[in-house]
């Protein structure tokens, strides 16, 4: 029987529904699965339609069609769904059943987390933190894991045996991987270190994790998704004993002594940020977060980068450092909730671990921007609703993160001075 990793922070959330500020019924692609579309067939709203004449296809996925406002057609007057108060939750398609649930099933455990593009999220890390890096190390460790392998069981055929054998080697991959997450976790939770810096310094890990596992070569870097298992690699080999605390500390000083381009950051952060927000601005989402301050960086873009750039961004780093406990627990929850995936190898994590540096910068960057438009103030609910804003815009899948880093870089895997620039 498969083990549960269950924070209590996923059991305390509870939907606000029609108080919610930025509900998940508008401005999004709400997909409809297979069994509730063939439910929607019996279910005719009015004389003549049915629930299914509000489902289109895009890009191969049934989703909802929604109104020329981007709402929901569901959504009623007071944010609540029309189909749990006509018809009951059993209506829902799985999306809006689980949102902002996520649940990943590996082949030892199941994995249960929240998403940070729910408000509600957001205000609840405001409060707590989403669970302790260690007691989720307990959690992993108790999982039977290998043990289970280890016992005697009778093959009956050489299929049966290589059964066996790949699925021990599947379990100690995801063991190593889970232990790699543990230790980014660790190195973010430590206080000594700033969220800038944590991340700067666990993606320098990452890479040297990659490095010490035997990444093929640079031109396989090139390539849209390297199966690194295809190399023969024994996780039980690599040790991350070499990232211990006086490891970490002699890691930290060396980057303090590196010397940063802010203006070169300021203007990567900007142009990042316009290329993310470019689609959405083309179909009209989220117009009000984003059309005033693209605009602001499109200004900037065009008129080039100025040292008088440095002196508001110092202004605004004294703002933004006020809410730097906060976003220790937004990425703790997104490294927690997307970094390690079921199918995941040692070179996703690095590609996943990117995707969340182009996060931060696009966050850090959006705030910046509003800081200059409302008069150098940063309330806690302007960055709680770009937190939520951006959250959303990042939220691809694999296989699109990857396309989107293939298409926009030299190398699908960066080198360390790249992220040290963004972040």
């Amino acid at each position: 029987m498969k083990k549960e990793i269950k924070p209590d922070f996923y059991k305390k959330f509870q939907c606000i529904a029609g108080e919610c500020e930025i509900t998940c019924c508008q401005e999004w692609k709400i997909a409809v699965d297979e069994d509730i579309r063939k439910r929607w067939e019996n279910i005719t709203p009015g004389s003549t339609e049915k629930l299914t004449d509000y489902i289109e296809e895009k890009e191969g996925t049934s989703v909802i069609r929604l109104k020329e406002n981007h709402k929901c057609p569901f959504l009623n007057k007071e944010k609540l769904c029309k189909l749990v108060m006509e018809y009951g939750e059993e209506t829902l398609s799985k999306t809006c059943q689980l949102f902002p649930r996520q649940i990943h099933e590996f082949s030892d455990r199941t994995e249960y987390a929240l998403v940070t593009c729910c408000p509600e999220v957001v205000d609840m890390l405001s409060k707590e933190k989403p669970f302790e890096s260690a007691d989720l190390l307990e959690k992993e460790k108790s999982l039977d894991g290998i043990g289970l392998l280890e016992k005697e069981k009778p093959f009956e055929s050489a299929d049966l045996l290589k059964q066996e054998n790949d699925l021990q080697r599947s379990t100690e991959k995801q063991d190593f991987l889970a232990q790699i997450r543990y230790l980014i976790c660790s190195i973010l939770e430590n206080e000594a270190y700033s969220v800038e810096k944590a991340l700067k310094m666990s993606f320098y890990v990452l890479l040297d994790i990659l490095e010490k596992a035997g990444m093929p070569n640079r031109n396989a870097r090139r390539q849209k998704r390297v199966s690194l298992d295809d190399y023969g690699i024994n996780y039980k080999c690599i040790s991350l004993e070499a990232y211990q605390e006086e490891a970490l500390q002699e890691l930290s000083d060396a980057m303090d002594a590196m010397e940063q381009d802010a203006l070169a950051t300021l203007e990567e952060r900007n142009e990042l940020f316009l290329d993310l927000a470019e689609n959405y601005r083309k179909e009209g989402l989220y117009t009000a977060y984003l059309e005033p301050i693209a605009q602001l960086a499109e200004s900037y873009s065009e008129n080039g980068y100025d040292e008088a750039l440095l002196d508001k961004n110092e202004s605004f780093e004294k703002e933004f450092v006020k809410y730097e406990t906060l976003l220790r627990r937004y990425f703790l929850q997104e490294i927690y909730a997307d970094f390690l995936l079921p199918e995941s190898n040692l070179q996703d994590l690095v590609v996943a671990f990117q995707w969340i540096g182009i996060e931060y910068a696009a966050i850090h960057q959006a705030l910046f921007l509003r800081f200059q438009l409302e008069k150098e103030e940063l309330p806690y609910k302007t960055v709680r609703n770009y937190l939520v804003v951006i959250a959303r815009m990042m939220g691809y899948d694999e296989d699109d993160i990857t396309e989107y880093l293939q298409n926009s870089f030299q190398n699908l895997i960066w080198e360390w001075g790249y992220f040290a620039l963004i972040v």
